[in-house]
This record gives C-alpha cells, structure tokens and sequence, in this order.
C-alpha cells in the first residue's frame, strides 16, 4: 500500500533549479517526456505503471494499491522552502541533510494539511 503525497516548493527563478519550483499544469502538447500537466491523473498512472510492472515481475504475487494526496486533481502541498533550499548547493550543508529536511518538510506540510491516514 503506496501513499503518495504531491508536494512543491515555494516559486523561485533561482538558476541553479529546474523551473520555478511548482507543478506544470499546463497543456502543452510540444513536451515529449513526461508531458504536462503534472496533476494527479498524472501520477496515478505512473503508479499504475508501477504496479503493472510489480505484478508482471512478481507473477501476480505483488499488488501494488495507492492513495494519492492532496485529493485535488490539480492541488499539491506547498513546501516552505524553494527547491534550491533543499537542493545541492542549499545552506543546509551535506546531501543527506537537505535530503532529510526535505522529507520532514514534505510530511508536515502534508500532515498539517490534510487528515491522511497513516
């Protein structure tokens, strides 16, 4: 049993990110990969594909299910924080420290939001 929650950062135009930090939502069709938008329709099917990749592995024996929040179709949780914060030049000094701050961050915003049964 999967609980994915959908979170990003706080906007930015730092250069040393990918984007401004939030979710396209866009519906640009001239995107190849992993086109927009980046809703919730999107990640149920990633996870879908997932699972099916999990029960063809497992020859049935591995059934992946999921809940995915904020339940908004096109809603995330707003972290605190850009993503340069947490990223590999942020103050926070090594890896393994932005990488946990971002995790406490990312289920805080969402416990604080939401009633997600954990």
């Amino acid at each position: 049993r999967i609980c994915a929650i959908r979170v990003e950062f706080q906007p930015d135009s730092n250069t040393n990110s990918t984007g401004p930090g939030t979710f396209e939502l866009s519906r640009d069709t001239t995107v190849i990969i992993d086109p927009p938008p980046h809703n919730k329709s999107y990640f149920n099917a990633h996870l879908q594909a997932l699972a099916d990749y999990w029960y063809a592995a497992s020859n049935g024996k591995i059934i992946l299910t999921w809940d995915i929040f904020p339940t908004e179709e096109e809603a995330s949780y707003r972290l605190p924080d850009s993503m340069a914060y947490y990223g590999p030049n942020g103050w926070l000094g090594n890896m393994s420290a932005r990488l946990k701050q971002f995790f406490i961050d990312a289920w805080e915003t969402a416990l604080s939001s939401d009633e997600i049964p954990i």
